[in-house]
């Protein structure tokens, strides 16, 4: 299936794979994907001081229920299937009840389901996302994360947009947090909201940040 450059080639064991990513500036995440890994897990995280730069994920709530009790430092995500809203709403509960603090359900999201996650004080993330229409609709909701294999598809949908009718610009982006509307380049002051009215001839542009903490200047 490969090519024979790569003859020889060994799977990275966990403390070598943390080694490679120890210095880079990205947020990972770990999944346990049999039990009785928890301590172990913690114990090689803790060990390379990287307790502040992952996710600790798990379809079994029996580990991450370990893993808060024995390294409460460390950040759980619980992953279900579920596609049914009252599933959804007790796994929710469930983490919620052990200090569990991600969420990520396979394929399914609703702003009802974000808000009953972030009520509990969980953020809500939800996998495996590939296509743009998906990924799109997800981008209007209040998502905390997604999963995708696709990272170039999903980089370009968080980028905003200006859209013009008359003498006005929109900031057409998705819930911002913050706007900054900018002439010829420059940041023009007070100017932070989705409209701006325009009173010159110049080229216009503004930045934005997102739920998805993603921070772009606009076309």
């Amino acid at each position: 299936k490969f090519a024979s450059k790569f003859a020889g080639t060994r799977i990275p064991t966990f403390e070598e794979a943390l080694d490679v990513v120890k210095d880079k500036e990205s947020l990972y995440c770990y999944e346990m994907k049999v039990t009785g890994m928890a301590k172990r897990t913690a114990d090689i995280i803790l060990a390379k001081g990287m307790e502040k730069q992952g996710i600790v994920q798990s379809f079994i709530l029996g580990e991450l229920k370990k893993m808060r009790v024995y390294a409460p430092q460390i950040t759980c995500m619980y992953l279900s299937a579920n596609s049914s809203v009252s599933e959804i709403k007790r796994n929710i509960d469930s983490a919620a009840a052990y200090g569990i603090e991600y969420y990520a359900s396979g394929n399914f999201a609703t702003d009802m389901l974000i808000d009953y996650a972030h009520q509990k004080g969980i953020k809500y993330w939800v996998y495996t996302i590939d296509d743009t229409a998906s990924m799109y609709k997800l981008m209007r909701t209040n998502i905390d994360g997604i999963f995708t294999n696709r990272p170039d598809m999903l980089e370009g949908l968080c980028k905003p947009l200006i859209k013009q009718s008359n003498d006005t610009l929109y900031a057409n982006t998705n819930k911002p947090s913050s706007i900054q509307w900018k002439m010829n380049g420059v940041p023009m002051d007070g100017e932070n909201g989705v409209f701006l009215k325009l009173k010159q001839t110049g080229s216009y542009s503004y930045e934005s940040g997102n739920a998805l903490k993603c921070n772009y200047e606009s076309p």
